[in-house]
């Protein structure tokens, strides 16, 4: 088995060609961010790749995509859920509008009805007087006919 130290010479002797190939190669371009992590896996006794990162990536890509699909589908169970109440609502309303209309008559009704009612009882109070004014010219009819 290599020391850390050999590995860290490996290393630094693999950075070296790479570098050697020039700023814009093809192999430097696949090794972009290896050297950082082989220098990790030295110091931390890791053993993580670009490959071991990309599948990690995809891993969580993956359930990321059932995490959304599944808030698309609650999304459109709640979605389904407001519409159902707005109609809800709206039906309320509509009844309620219709309570309020129905009240309203009733309530033009009632007035209309004591109207009646007061001018019903002037005309009765005006009939009381009219009572009143024959008993007492009746009593005074009967007064006199019996001087």
């Amino acid at each position: 088995m290599t020391t850390k130290e050999q590995e860290r010479k490996a290393l630094e002797q693999i950075r070296k060609i790479v570098e050697s190939l020039g700023e814009n190669s093809y192999v430097g371009t696949a090794f972009a961010g290896c050297f950082e992590d082989a220098e990790e896996n030295i110091e931390n006794d890791f053993a993580m790749s670009m490959k071991d990162r990309y599948e990690a990536a995809e891993k969580k890509i993956d359930e990321y995509k059932q995490v959304r699909d599944e808030l698309v589908e609650e999304n459109k169970d709640l979605e389904k859920r407001a519409k159902n109440a707005e109609e809800l609502f709206n039906g309320k309303v509509e009844q309620a509008s219709k309570y309020y209309e129905s009240w309203k008559k009733a309530e033009d009704k009632a007035v209309e009805y004591w109207n009646k009612f007061r001018m019903q009882e002037a005309k009765n109070e005006d009939l009381q007087m009219q009572i009143i004014q024959l008993k007492a010219r009746l009593f005074d009819m009967m007064e006199a006919a019996s001087k």
